[in-house]
């Protein structure tokens, strides 16, 4: 009777770790990854001449998914210039924007890069890293006071 009654409680035992029937197996513990950087923009002046680089937009992986599933990556870039001045508020003086669109295209596997303003560049790319090099190059933007004074 005691070695039925030990064998009954180590079937609860082993039954209540073990998944039912139709359930599904407990997920595994997370592997540790690294650190994925948060996506960055960073405006810089050469020459004069404002210049927009924009990194890590592509590394946790989220948009290539999306595109592989057929959406389009779409960006909006807007650069205000604005004149500091002594009292009140700051004075709006010009400002540039330009879109980003980025899709797969299903029948090659390439991803396309289409860059409004200045230009209307199309560019093709056929792996994701090189798409990454792409979008964080720095790109010009045709900015420039109007007028005298502190920018």
């Amino acid at each position: 009777m005691r070695a039925a009654l030990a064998f009954l409680v180590l079937l609860a035992g082993a039954a209540s770790r073990a998944p039912a029937w139709g359930q599904a197996e407990p997920a595994p513990a997370p592997q540790a990854r690294s650190p994925v950087q948060p996506p960055t923009l960073a405006v810089t002046l050469s020459s004069n001449v404002p210049r927009v680089q924009a990194a890590n937009i592509l590394d946790d992986g989220t948009f290539v998914a999306l595109m592989r599933d057929g959406l389009p990556l779409r960006l909006h870039y807007r650069l205000e210039l604005w004149r500091r001045r002594a009292r009140w508020f700051d004075q709006f003086v010009s400002d540039a924007s330009w879109d980003v669109v980025v899709q797969q295209d299903p029948l090659t596997g390439d991803y396309i890069l289409a860059r409004s303003g200045g230009g209307n560049a199309v560019s093709r790319y056929s792996t994701v890293e090189e798409l990454r090099r792409a979008l964080a190059a720095s790109y010009e933007v045709r900015l420039a006071p109007r007028g005298t004074g502190e920018s």
